[in-house]
């Protein structure tokens, strides 16, 4: 039994990780799924994710449990682990589950799930990934020092700055917000820095946040492009199963330019017309676009 970020990291880190024959992940984030895709790659001959509510209620972004799905990997909605069930060994044999039906919603917004019998299922495994959330070590990061948490447990900040409680001491990323995205730690990463020299010199310079007009030349009345959009080519099922190559291919020169032409045309926007009729003619071009 392995819990999910240990094992995805041993992998960058190693370039390899144990990984058993039958894997049952449980969980539903981005996490599991991550797991779950990493384990088939590693040479599991089945992989099952194991989540208690719908599909349609996993937080994992729908297109990565689509591909997930797209190279054999198998997910048990409305099935909730109860047991690790290990052989006198002690090694992992199965994972015992239950059935679950939606009920009212929870303070999270989702219908709660509900046991519907009692007779449990046995889904045969020899290694349990569990990707189920994680909580803050606030220990680790402050050890002795006393730090203002929020109402979720992770460090109290300033939305804008990224300070904390203690003077001189900043935060950001999963430590204030909790599991999110690489985008949202980078964010926050600005947000602090630009803190930290406000604090410092009690001054402002984050001169990237400012708008720079870049001049391009461009026909105002050209007709919008009817061009629809271009699906993203990935590398074949077959081939991305056994390796951890990028799955989503690059457009062509020529698809690339043709969606280009795609462009909303913000600069409309931008310039205000006092005459009606032209502003009446500019948001219907727009509105055809869209």
């Amino acid at each position: 039994v392995v819990q999910a970020v240990p094992f995805l990291q041993r992998y960058n880190i190693r370039g390899s990780v144990d990984v058993g024959k039958h894997v049952v992940v449980i969980g539903g984030g981005n996490a599991a799924i991550d797991a779950a895709r990493t384990a088939l790659r590693l040479g599991a001959e089945s992989v099952q994710i194991v989540y208690r509510r719908s599909q349609e209620e996993m937080p994992a972004y729908e297109e990565e449990v689509a591909e997930a799905l797209q190279e054999g990997v198998t997910i048990s909605c409305l099935t909730q682990p109860v047991e690790i069930v290990r052989d006198k060994s002690g090694h992992v044999k199965a994972v015992s589950c239950l059935r679950m039906g939606l009920g009212s919603f929870d303070a999270s917004g989702r219908r709660r799930p509900m046991a519907q019998s009692q007779d449990p299922v046995t889904i045969t495994a020899d290694q349990v990934i569990m990707a189920i959330g994680q909580r803050l070590d606030i220990s680790d990061l402050t050890g002795d020092a006393s730090i203002m948490l929020n109402d979720r447990k992770f460090i109290s900040v300033d939305p804008v700055t990224g300070a904390t409680s203690l003077q001189g001491v900043f935060a950001g990323g999963d430590c204030t917000e909790g599991p999110s995205s690489v985008v949202e730690a980078i964010a926050a990463g600005e947000r602090a820095a630009v803190g930290m020299d406000m604090f410092l010199t009690g001054e402002s310079h984050a001169f990237w946040r400012y708008e720079q007009v870049t001049e391009t030349a461009y026909d105002p009345d050209a007709e919008v492009s009817l061009e629809k959009r271009a699906p993203v080519r990935q590398i074949p099922i077959e081939r991305r199963k056994h390796n951890f190559e990028e799955v989503e291919l690059p457009w062509t020169e020529v698809v690339a330019m043709a969606q280009a032409h795609r462009c909303l045309r913000c600069d409309y926007g931008k310039h205000i017309n006092e005459n009606p009729s032209v502003q009446t003619a500019s948001r219907r071009k727009e509105a055809s676009h869209v």
